[in-house]
């Protein structure tokens, strides 16, 4: 959300009208990096696709957001010392996901357990085929609401005129929410088998996968 919130103040910097949506940031505070955006790369981003910009974009403002924080003179009595975004790679196969912290080469794999499958974005994913099972479906003229039929919290998804997925709002268990918007979508392009598969050297340590028994890690 933070390079979309950032774009739409390029935009703006541009002599656009911003388009501030439901879920964007709409903080003044984005407004300077609208006008840097702008500075580095004048309307070159304009009227292209996300696949162009979005990256660039995001840490572009992450980078500039984290320089403003370091540089916050109005927060008396707290001390960072590490100043960080937090970049992970998840791998997620069947019931069992591996999360990759490139920077600090450390890899972890988790079994994913039934009661948490229906309450977080990886569980709805590994379960499409047999979603009625874990959910309890509404539907309205535009939307799917998905109640875990064990826990709590819920999942809204849209779909698009061919029946794709266009957006997921899901609010997990423990009131944190995940707003995910899908677009460019590409079917069997062949992607290679080891896309999915970490190598021990290049990962640092890894967590093994925790048994029934194990309690969940904290």
């Amino acid at each position: 959300m933070l390079a979309r919130s950032a774009y739409e103040r390029y935009r703006e910097a541009n002599g656009l009208e911003p388009e501030i949506r439901e879920g964007l940031y709409p903080g003044d505070y984005l407004i300077p990096v609208g006008e840097a955006l702008k500075a580095r790369y004048a309307d070159s981003l304009l009227d292209k696709g996300e696949q162009y910009w979005l990256a660039e974009v995001r840490d572009f403002a992450t980078e500039m957001m984290m320089q403003l924080i370091r540089e916050d003179p109005a927060t008396p009595g707290v001390r960072m010392d590490v100043f960080a975004p937090e970049r992970q790679i998840i791998i997620h196969k069947g019931q069992t996901v591996v999360i990759h912290l490139p920077e600090e080469e450390t890899t972890t794999v988790q079994a994913l357990p039934p009661e948490i499958a229906t309450q977080n974005i990886l569980g709805f994913f590994s379960g499409l085929e047999s979603i009625g099972e874990g959910y309890q479906i509404q539907e309205s003229t535009d939307a799917l609401f998905l109640y875990p039929r064990e826990g709590s919290g819920h999942i809204t998804v849209w779909t698009n005129d061919d029946h794709s997925i266009a957006r997921i709002l899901l609010k997990d268990a423990t009131g944190n929410q995940s707003d995910i918007r899908l677009s460019n979508y590409r079917f069997d392009t062949g992607l290679p088998e080891k896309l999915f598969h970490l190598e021990e050297e290049s990962t640092g340590k890894q967590a093994p996968v925790p048994k029934k028994s194990d309690p969940p890690a904290e």
